[in-house]
């Protein structure tokens, strides 16, 4: 598996068409844990089921917004959002083969 996380609109999902196009891309994860946490569910054990699974594709490429880097959010439910956000990207970080962080279209890569 493939990680690639940066701050919004920094061509995350450019990089990843470009140099793994075979690959099964996940955009936006945050979105899906955005999700997940409305739903009632727990973002890190549904991350640890989506890799854990059968049907989970050899060449995953997941892509995660970084939302712990700047102003810790006013209300609750966004602080929760950006702790559980945050753990599910460390989570993916460490069982990723490689990770990538991606600051204005350039790739860093961490792993």
């Amino acid at each position: 598996m493939v990680f690639l996380v940066g701050g919004k609109y920094q061509g995350k999902l450019d990089f990843a068409k470009s140099q793994f196009a075979d690959f099964h891309i996940i955009p936006e994860y945050e979105e899906i844990v955005r999700r997940q946490i409305a739903q009632g569910k727990d973002p890190l054990a549904e991350a640890e089921s989506l890799l854990s699974g059968d049907s989970c594709p050899e060449s995953l490429l997941i892509i995660s917004e970084e939302t712990g880097c700047g102003i810790v959010p006013l209300s609750r439910e966004d602080r929760d959002f950006q702790e559980q956000n945050g753990r599910v990207n460390c989570f993916f970080a460490a069982r990723a083969e490689k990770v990538y962080r991606i600051l204005c279209g350039i790739p860093q890569k961490i792993k």
